[in-house]
C-alpha cells in the first residue's frame, strides 16, 4: 500500500546531519563573540570600581578635615582603604576593591585628589575618570 500512511515518519539521515551543522556552526560563531565579551567586562568592572573608589576619594576629603595628611600617613592601599571605611565613605573589603579577575589591580596612589590607578598584568589602563 502506497499512501500517506506508508510513509516512514521522521528525518532523514541528511536532515539531521544539516541541522546539527548548521547549530555547530551558530555555536561556534556565538561562543567566539562570548569570549571577546569576557576581557571586556573586566576590564569595565575595574574601571567601575576605580570609579566608586575615586568617588569615595572626593567625599573623604570633604567629610575628614585631615585627610590630606592622614592619607599621605598611610603607606599602602589597605591602609588607605581602611581610612575609607572609617570616614564611612564607602563599605566592604579592601579585596572587594582593589584587585578584579582578569589580572586587574587597583592601586590608591597619590595624594588623596589624585585618580584611582588601574593596571593589568602591570601595564597601566587607561581610564577617564568620569562616567
Amino acid at each position: 500500500m502506497s499512501g500517506p500512511d506508508s510513509r516512514s515518519k521522521g528525518f532523514s539521515l541528511a536532515e539531521t546531519i544539516i541541522v546539527v551543522v548548521v547549530i555547530g556552526l551558530l555555536g561556534t560563531v556565538l561562543t567566539g563573540g562570548f569570549g571577546r565579551l569576557l576581557p571586556t567586562a573586566r576590564q569595565e568592572a575595574a574601571v567601575g570600581k576605580a570609579r566608586i573608589l575615586n568617588a569615595a576619594r572626593c567625599a573623604y576629603t570633604l567629610v575628614d578635615p585631615d585627610a590630606a595628611a592622614r592619607w599621605e600617613e598611610s603607606v599602602d592601599d589597605t591602609s588607605r582603604f581602611r581610612l575609607l571605611v572609617e570616614a564611612q565613605v564607602i563599605d566592604g573589603q579592601a579585596s572587594d576593591y582593589l584587585s578584579v579577575q582578569g589580572g586587574f589591580i587597583l592601586r590608591l596612589d597619590g595624594s588623596v585628589r589624585e585618580a584611582t590607578q588601574v593596571y593589568r598584568d602591570g601595564i597601566p589602563v587607561v581610564y577617564t575618570s568620569g562616567g
